[in-house]
């Protein structure tokens, strides 16, 4: 345990939160050790699966590949990307922080509108429409355009919600289109992760 400490205690708080290993989690799985150990009756997490003990294993190993990629002089943020980017099964299964891990690897982008809306009139593929005032670096959500994408773009015969967008636009437009592979969107208390975002910039 003292070792554990002492390496948590050189982990940033980023890297904490986006591989989420607890200290109730180090416990689990020292109870289990201890359990097999001395031959003792162990109770899963779980009664009659060991699905939780074997997510807390794959974070556990997710934490210590950490611990080896810091070792080697790789920063927090490319090793935040790497597992962002990874098809490894174990990372996979260990059920991280994704927020926190799209934070500090830079792969989504975060805003917050200046209106409160209802953000569950949108599902996260929905491809909503933002505009964005570069002025007053202002966002909101263009609902009758969100709308449209969410409703008619499916049967408009346009392959492309980027050009179905384009085409609702005014003639006189000169808004900046966007596509936001990954974005999260706050209002008032609440955030939602959406995919797919169309941005319009306007100067």
């Amino acid at each position: 345990k003292h070792k554990y400490d002492f390496l948590m205690s050189k982990t940033s708080n980023e890297i904490k939160e986006v591989i989420s290993f607890s200290d109730d989690d180090f416990n689990i799985l020292k109870r289990l050790r201890n359990s097999v150990a001395h031959g003792l009756n162990y109770n899963t997490v779980i009664s009659g699966e060991i699905t939780k003990e074997v997510q807390l294993k794959d974070r556990l190993l997710t934490l210590l590949m950490y611990f080896v990629f810091h070792e080697l002089g790789f920063s927090d943020t490319q090793i935040a990307k790497s597992l962002s980017y990874t098809h490894n099964p174990f990372i996979l299964n260990a059920g991280g922080n994704e927020r926190a891990r799209d934070k500090l690897a830079g792969t989504a982008r975060f805003i917050t509108l200046q209106e409160d809306v209802d953000l569950n009139d949108f599902g996260a593929f929905d491809y909503i429409v933002v505009d964005y005032e570069l002025n007053n670096r202002q966002f909101t959500l263009n609902k009758p355009l969100s709308y449209e994408t969410k409703h008619q773009w499916h049967g408009s015969g346009v392959s492309d919600v980027r050009d179905f967008v384009e085409d609702k636009l005014p003639k006189d437009s000169n808004a900046e289109l966007e596509y936001v592979n990954k974005l999260y969107i706050s209002s008032g208390r609440n955030e939602k992760l959406y995919y797919g975002v169309i941005l319009l910039t306007h100067r």
